[in-house]
């Protein structure tokens, strides 16, 4: 599966709206069973999440894509403000047991739709089969006689991959050492999904004292 996100030079409005949602979003009950596995079906996500999303000025488009072998799904997570996050996810088309191409495609596509907004608002929608957790690889520094950085982890349930992407976005324009810290909390999961919201509202605090913006080429080097 390939998985390719943008977003807009600042999410500071949405990451603001995005923490009021988590506040209030509760996970729901597993309404179908397919694969050995149970999860919430895509129009019942759809119909809990409109209003809590509207409530906070978020708004999604959903669209299938693909080529002649690949099909998927792009999701646009927008905000009032203008502020938006993309995500595409693609996979090759592939046919499933007692379904013709029309069927597979039909199901990936479902299946993207719900996964890729279950992930951009934080809820979980599936059982634990097919959770992922997220691995943050450090760097090398480039210095022959400096001594890797042990980094001792600590357990915890790993964040998500929407969470991350709002980090990222948060860190725009804070101090460097703000954001080796954030570094440093991922790498070592001290940062993790027990404590995600107070490190918002820690990073919220911190962009309300400083509003100020990087250029896209100092975005891509927050979490490098």
């Amino acid at each position: 599966m390939r998985v390719e996100t943008t977003m807009s030079e600042s999410i500071k409005n949405l990451a603001s709206a995005q923490v009021k949602v988590q506040q209030e979003i509760e996970d729901m009950a597993h309404d179908s069973k397919g694969y050995g596995y149970n999860y919430t079906s895509y129009d019942a996500l759809v119909k809990y999440l409109r209003p809590l999303l509207t409530k906070h000025g978020i708004s999604f488009v959903q669209m299938p894509v693909g080529s002649s072998s690949e099909i998927g799904v792009e999701t646009l997570y927008m905000h009032t403000s203008g502020e938006w996050i993309r995500s595409g996810m693609m996979t090759p088309i592939a046919d499933s047991k007692g379904m013709n191409i029309y069927q597979s495609v039909g199901s990936a596509i479902t299946y993207f739709r719900r996964y890729s907004l279950s992930a951009f608002v934080g809820i979980a929608s599936d059982a634990d089969n097919d959770v992922k957790s997220i691995e943050v690889d450090a760097k090398p520094i480039n210095k022959p006689a400096a001594k890797p950085k042990k980094v001792v982890k600590v357990k915890g349930e790993s964040i998500s991959a929407t969470d991350a992407v709002i980090l990222r976005g948060m860190c725009q324009g804070l101090s460097e050492d703000t954001k080796e810290k954030v570094r440093e909390g991922l790498e070592s999961n001290r940062i993790n999904a027990s404590n995600i919201e107070d490190t918002k509202k820690w990073l919220e605090g911190l962009i309300d004292a400083q509003d100020t913006t990087l250029s896209p080429e100092e975005v891509e080097k927050v979490f490098s």
